[in-house]
């Protein structure tokens, strides 16, 4: 904690002080479980940063790769929890249902006036 306090003060704008303030940051809060807490309270996890700078090219490939497969299942993850959500609100809503006049294509030519789910 002192070492946060010191950074505070020090900190002018220096990229490499403002890093390490954050660095020492996230480690007093992952000494505190914090991630658990938010995980308890709703919250979704926290993508972590890497540095690629410095870094060979393949090593800088395989960083990003990984990088991209944790959004990949993350953005489906949120995807599922989007569709979950809809389904509740869809099931909680007292339709009141309303000619789409637009979509001429779809099966069902009724919408929810309220949460859109269709007829």
């Amino acid at each position: 904690m002192e070492q946060i306090v010191t950074l505070l003060h020090e900190i002018n704008s220096d990229p490499e002080k403002i890093i390490l303030l954050e660095h020492h940051i996230n480690e007093y809060l992952s000494q505190h479980n914090s991630d658990q807490h938010h995980h308890n309270l709703g919250y979704c996890n926290k993508i972590k940063r890497f540095r690629i700078a410095g870094k060979t090219p393949a090593e800088t490939f395989h960083h990003l790769e990984h990088y991209y497969w944790v959004l990949c299942r993350r953005t489906a993850s949120v995807k599922r929890m989007m569709d979950d959500a809809r389904k509740q609100m869809e099931s909680q809503c007292n339709h009141v249902w309303e000619r789409d006049w637009e979509d001429r294509d779809e099966r069902s030519r009724y919408v929810c006036k309220f949460c859109n789910k269709g007829r």
